[in-house]
């Protein structure tokens, strides 16, 4: 009985151990400077309001999470970026 008990606790832990490897261990592609790119790129239809200013660049998982501000029309938000291809996968922007 013991040693089916070791049998199960070491298939148990062999099969737990082969999941820590999953994509979330992979290390960012982007860079925080491309993102901060990316944002500006997307932004840059807007030039006509004035410069964007970023404010903040966070990673936190596996986003990028870049602020602006463009005080000329005093409008704000925030754009969200997978660290993997730079793809936009949310946005917020406000208006005073």
């Amino acid at each position: 009985m013991i040693k089916y008990a070791m049998i199960m606790l070491l298939l148990t832990t062999a099969l737990l151990s082969g999941c820590e490897h999953s994509e979330d261990t992979k290390p960012a592609i982007i860079s925080e400077e491309q993102a901060v790119q990316i944002v500006q790129q997307y932004e840059e239809r807007n030039n006509r309001f004035g410069e964007l200013k970023i404010v903040a660049v966070e990673h936190t998982g596996h986003q990028y999470q870049v602020t602006w501000e463009r005080k000329s029309n005093c409008e704000s938000g925030t754009h969200i970026l997978e660290d993997r291809d730079g793809q936009i996968v949310n946005s917020t922007v406000s208006i005073c």
